[in-house]
């Protein structure tokens, strides 16, 4: 089997900062909390029926004298920063420096208002620093985002601003990484009831964002709590120079071929969301036997297959696709996937996306090689068509993309 994925995304994935290119990564959470005090909570307000009442009001003050409010509670062990990030309230002495840039890095920066959060598109975070604030303090420092006075560089405030928003075209992205996938997790019936299996994810995924400023490319990767970031000069023109950044991303010694079709096939969104939905036709054949399976799952296997086959050219019959077309459509549906990344765009020469959400995807399928799919149009005009995923391929996908999401 082929091994996809830039050493960057290996580096992710294992959290191994020898196996890293990075330039920099930076992150932090704070939060700060205000609660009003027990006194003015406790004051009855003018003209209520407390006010008037000399025996309510002993028993309230009775109450605020035995019963004290959260500002009279003991300090615990966490504290905030910013308003939105908790922090342990103590830390230790610093005595080395951390061999990565973590989420708790950025989040500290942002509770700071350095730089701006961590994008959404880059997955969910938990609120909280996992290493003290003079940990932080000093391995910014150490790597050059902070200069002495505390204050951020401005080539770490550059590089922040690429990823999140500050960029003439900005893709986020979502790997997942079949092909690694992990055992299944049993979680306790208790558990179960609270619907927290459907949460616990079994395959791989890395995100990432791609920024392209009129000097530079940026590139972030985010796994778990590990961030990596790196950085190099434009090369070419806006679209080419994303498409360039995330082939490498993805497949940087060209290792997997294009998947051979007869030319780009566009579908009607009708017969995609048949596609889609179908029993035998949703989601994607991400395993297939091994050597060691027995006779059984060859054949169990084999008529999977066969049935995707043969829904797949029922729809493209009564979407009127044409032979050669419905064939490459049944060759992606049939394969086994390896890895899959989706991926959005934020655009600075419009706010908000104006046409109807959209993403290109980018499969990479075992022994048959790498298809982009697209959108175009809009409503009951929308088509989603399906390349060979060459450089050719990747950066028509990412233009079309482009146009959908400033609608021009």
């Amino acid at each position: 089997m082929a091994t996809m994925i830039d050493p960057r995304l290996e580096a992710a994935l294992t959290a191994d900062p020898t196996n890293r290119d990075a330039t920099g990564d930076l992150g932090a959470l704070v939060n700060a909390n205000t609660t009003p005090t027990a006194a003015a909570a406790a004051a009855p307000r003018a003209g209520s029926t407390s006010a008037k009442s000399g025996l309510e009001a002993a028993l309230r003050a009775q109450m605020t004298t035995e019963v004290p409010g959260r500002d009279k509670a003991p300090e615990g062990p966490l504290r905030t920063i910013g308003g939105w990030l908790s922090a342990p309230a103590e830390s230790g002495p610093v005595t080395e420096t951390s061999p990565w840039f973590t989420v708790s890095h950025w989040h500290w920066l942002a509770a700071n208002d350095l730089v701006r959060q961590m994008p959404a598109d880059l997955g969910p975070t938990f609120p909280h620093l996992f290493i003290s604030e003079s940990q932080i303090i000093h391995d910014l420092t150490e790597w050059s985002a902070l200069d002495s006075t505390g204050e951020i560089t401005d080539e770490a405030r550059q590089m922040f601003a690429a990823v999140t928003g500050d960029a003439e075209l900005t893709l986020y992205g979502t790997v997942l990484l079949y092909a690694h996938r992990r055992e299944q997790v049993e979680l306790p019936s208790e558990l179960k009831e609270f619907g927290l299996d459907a949460a616990v994810r079994n395959v791989p995924r890395v995100t990432f964002a791609i920024g392209v400023t009129g000097q530079e490319v940026v590139t972030v990767l985010v796994n778990n709590d590990t961030v990596v970031f790196t950085r190099r000069h434009r090369r070419t023109e806006l679209v080419p120079d994303a498409a360039a950044e995330l082939r490498d991303l993805l497949d940087p010694t060209e290792t997997w071929e294009p998947h051979p079709m007869t030319g780009p096939v566009t579908l009607p969104i009708d017969a995609v969301d048949q596609l889609a939905n179908g029993a035998d036709t949703a989601g994607v054949i991400d395993d297939q036997p091994d050597k060691d399976a027995t006779d059984e799952e060859r054949a169990a296997d084999t008529a999977r297959r066969k049935k995707i086959d043969k829904s797949v050219r029922t729809v493209m019959r009564a979407a009127r696709i044409p032979t050669g077309a419905a064939e490459d459509i049944s060759s992606i549906a049939t394969a086994t996937t390896d890895a899959l990344a989706q991926v959005t765009m934020r655009t600075r020469t419009v706010d908000v996306p104006r046409g109807e959400p959209a993403a290109v995807a980018i499969a990479f399928l075992r022994d048959r090689g790498v298809v982009v799919s697209y959108p175009s149009g809009s409503g009951s005009n929308r088509h989603i068509t399906y390349v060979s995923g060459n450089r050719s391929g990747i950066e028509t996908g990412i233009e079309a993309l482009r146009r959908v999401v400033t609608g021009t």
